[in-house]
């Protein structure tokens, strides 16, 4: 267990959506893929207030590819049960960030549990992660990182939003599927599926460029590879080959930005 001191005071923080009174808090990593953000059990005694933007500054995408996932440690609720949504923010510098994508309402459990909510958002290496507190939530870990905060109605996907600096750190990760690991999957997934090894080759040129870092070369090889998953489902490929692998090179292709 390590233990975080405060380094403000308890009225500055309730300035920044939060009221607190220090204690100690231990953090895990989610394992799944590649984990941006913290998780671990929130203070007892501090809580987000509603209404509140908080984004976790430090917290940024590593490369481009696609989030699948958020997860947070659910608190007791000594504090009230709270709701969140989770979300990737684009930083537009000046303290602005636009919304990328998010998770939509939680409610928290309040069972002392890891919680994992799907997604499915393009990002780009320095995107970040943030949440939109509804109402009031336990989700803060330590007076380490550094966060924005701003209180405003709820955004929605496409907003820009303006916040202020300050610091602690949110009991939130997400979890980032690069455009390497999307590019394997499609070569997995088209494996031994007909007609012959079209499918396979285009798959395997992809994964080449992308490898590579042959953006457009990759984003041409999707477009053609879609082209023949169309022309050949309900024919060699079963409806459900051809939605599984429409489903696999849309990733690929939304995390190439295509």
């Amino acid at each position: 267990m390590k233990v975080f001191r405060a380094a403000v005071t308890a009225c500055a923080l309730a300035g920044a959506g939060l009221v607190l009174a220090a204690v100690p808090a231990t953090s895990a990593l989610a394992s799944t893929g590649t984990t941006v953000g913290q998780t671990g059990t929130p203070v007892p005694t501090v809580r987000f207030t509603g209404r509140f933007e908080d984004i976790q500054a430090d917290a940024a995408m590593p490369a481009g590819g696609l989030v699948t996932s958020f997860q947070t440690q659910s608190s007791s609720c000594s504090a009230g049960q709270g709701v969140y949504d989770f979300q990737v923010l684009r930083p537009l510098g000046g303290n602005q960030y636009q919304v990328l994508g998010d998770t939509g309402n939680q409610t928290d459990p309040c069972d002392s549990q890891l919680h994992s909510y799907p997604a499915s958002i393009p990002v780009q290496a320095g995107d970040v992660i943030g949440v939109y507190v509804v109402s009031n939530w336990q989700g803060f870990l330590n007076n380490t990182g550094s966060r924005g905060v701003a209180e405003i109605p709820e955004p929605t996907v496409g907003d820009t939003i303006t916040v202020v600096q300050s610091i602690g750190t949110i009991d939130e990760s997400a979890t980032l599927v690069s455009a390497g690991e999307l590019a394997a999957t499609l070569v997995s997934d088209v494996t031994g599926v007909a007609p012959g090894t079209a499918l396979f080759d285009k798959a395997t040129a992809i994964q080449t460029a992308v490898t590579s870092g042959d953006t457009s070369t990759a984003c041409a090889g999707s477009t053609d590879f879609l082209g023949l998953v169309n022309a050949q489902a309900g024919k060699k490929l079963t409806m459900a080959q051809a939605g599984q692998l429409t489903t696999d090179a849309d990733n690929l292709a939304a995390a190439l930005g295509c």
